[in-house]
This record gives structure tokens, sequence and C-alpha cells, in this order.
């Protein structure tokens, strides 16, 4: 059987029986826009494809980032309970420091 928790509060899921939120992040690298130009709409895009496959099959390199630094981490996963997930829901970065202390009102 399975354990369930939820990973910020640490609260077991299955002992409770209450809904769990399974909350899934996932990473983009974006470059940056350019706009194509008339030198770009003139070259022949399957010679420069065909010349960058031979130029990875020289090199050895098989084209992934693994290795890179900029390598793009896979999809983040987080079961969090009901009342974890409204708080996430309002501050889904984490940016309102107020909300994580919780002081008494004495």
């Amino acid at each position: 059987m399975k354990h369930f928790s939820c990973d910020a509060c640490g609260k077991d899921l299955l002992a409770v029986g209450e809904l769990r939120y399974v909350v899934q992040v996932q990473i983009k690298a974006i470059g940056p826009t350019e706009c194509l130009k008339m030198p770009d709409l003139d070259q022949n895009q399957l010679d420069a494809m065909a010349e960058y496959l031979e130029e990875l099959e020289r090199s050895g390199d098989d084209g992934s980032l693994a290795a890179a630094s900029t390598a793009i981490p896979a999809p983040f996963e987080f079961d969090l309970c009901p009342n974890c997930y409204r708080r996430w829901l309002q501050d889904p970065l984490g940016r309102d420091p107020v909300r994580k202390w919780q002081f008494s009102a004495n």
C-alpha cells in the first residue's frame, strides 16, 4: 500500500481519508524571440538541418541537454492536503512572507 503525506505540512493523507491534491509544476526554458529576416527565409531549412545532424554525428553528441548547465529538470509533483492546497492557490510562488509565520495574538 502506498503512503501519501502532504509535502507541505507532513500530514498523513491516507489515515485521515481526506482528498489529496497533486500539484504538478513543469519548467520550460523559453529563449528570447527574434524576428525573422529575409536571409532566414531564403535559407534552405532542410539543408541546414542535414548539416546540423551531420555535425552531431561527427561530435558524438546525442543532442540532449542533460549535460548542459541549462538542463531543464523533470516536472515536479507535490501531494498537498486540502488546507495546504488552499494556501498554495492563494500564494503559489510563496511571495507573501506574512503567511509563512503564524504568530499568536498575545
